[in-house]
Order: structure tokens, then sequence, then C-alpha cells
């Protein structure tokens, strides 16, 4: 059971490489980005991700030895609403203007949600496609996101060298649809997937003794 999970876990992890690299060159080529250092996502207690795209962090955590420690940190957190924010997010600190500085604890693992976030495009009405950007890059500068979205428009025929966050969601679903397709907060999200990982690699010690 482990093994197939861990499996499993390996196939998410290469393709969240893949958009992480197609993220990057969607960067390069038009030109949008996120403010250095901004952590206003890694606020939200809206933020949502699957435990399916967790699932390589949490064997990360499981083979470092943290993976109780970090469920406990969850559980306590889920007991404290007040406390919002990613888990991974180390603060750094506040900007002139007061929003939060910091950065992710765990960049290389991040799921597709963040992957995507300001480097990717989604279908708006009317079928066009548009930049995946937030508020804070809207306020900070207009002029460049509009330059983004033209950019993507201006490959409205070669699509599929265009990053989607629909799409690259879609193919993620398809390797397990169970845990593809339960949104959850990030801690949450994170949470039920050290759960399913750690009984399986509690499931693959009891059999072998």
């Amino acid at each position: 059971m482990s093994s197939s999970l861990r499996e499993l876990s390996t196939v998410v992890s290469n393709r969240l490489a893949v958009a992480a690299e197609r993220a990057s060159t969607f960067v390069r080529e038009s030109g949008l980005a996120c403010r250095v250092g901004c952590a206003e996502c890694c606020l939200g207690a809206h933020v949502e991700c699957t435990p399916l795209e967790l699932l390589p962090v949490a064997f990360d955590l499981i083979d470092e030895g943290q993976g109780e420690e970090m469920l406990a940190s969850l559980a306590r957190l889920q007991r404290e609403p007040q406390s919002v924010g990613c888990v991974f997010l180390e603060r750094q600190g506040h900007a002139p203007d007061g929003r939060l500085l910091g950065r992710c604890g765990r960049y290389a693992r991040r799921p597709a949600v963040c992957i995507h976030f300001g480097a990717s495009a989604r279908l708006a009405g009317g079928g066009e496609r548009t930049v995946v950007a937030c508020r804070v890059m809207k306020d900070d500068d207009p002029v460049r996101v509009a330059a983004a979205n033209a950019w993507v428009s201006a490959r409205a025929h070669d699509a599929l060298n265009v990053p989607s966050i629909s799409d690259d969601a879609v193919s993620l679903m398809a390797l397990s649809p169970a845990m593809g397709m339960q949104r959850l907060p990030f801690n949450e999200a994170l949470k039920a997937a050290l759960e399913k990982a750690l009984n399986a690699v509690a499931y693959e010690t009891d059999v072998e003794e």
C-alpha cells in the first residue's frame, strides 16, 4: 500500500515539476511575475488545493522524521480558527505599504495552485484565455498585467504552449479522482495527505514485521 502511494506521489511530483518548468517559461516570456517577497496568497484561508498535490511533501516530511510532528501542528491549527496562513510560510517582516513579506519553506514541493498563480492562464467568459493575476498584481502594475494578457491572446492558436491552471488540474485529477477532487484549504489538504501517507507507511511496516 505504501509503495503504491509512493509511486503515485512520484508521478504527481513529476507532473508538478513539468508544470513548474512551464510556469517559469511563462513568467520569463510574458513578463508577468509576483511581487518579490509577496505573501498575500500564503495568508489566505481561501486558497485551496488537493491532498493529491501534497503527497510529495507529505512523504518528504515523513522521510525526514517530521510527519507526526507536522500532523500534530496542523491539528492544533484547526482548533485555532484565528490562525490563518500556510504552515510553510516563513514570515520576513513587512513591506513599506504594510503588506507581509515572506518565503515558502517548501518551494520546490509547492502544489499546483502555487505554481500556476501569476504564471498561467485560465478560461474567462467567452472562451478567451486570461492570465491568472491577483489584486496585488493588478494594483501594482496594471500595464504589465495587460501586456501579459496580450501575450496570451497572441498565442490563442497555440494554447498548448500556454500553461493552463484548469488543464493541469484535470490532468492531476485523473491520476487519483478520490484525492484529486477533494479541494480543501491548504493546511487541511496537507493534513489529509499526511494522514494517508502515514497510514500507508504504518501498514507497510506492520506487514514487514
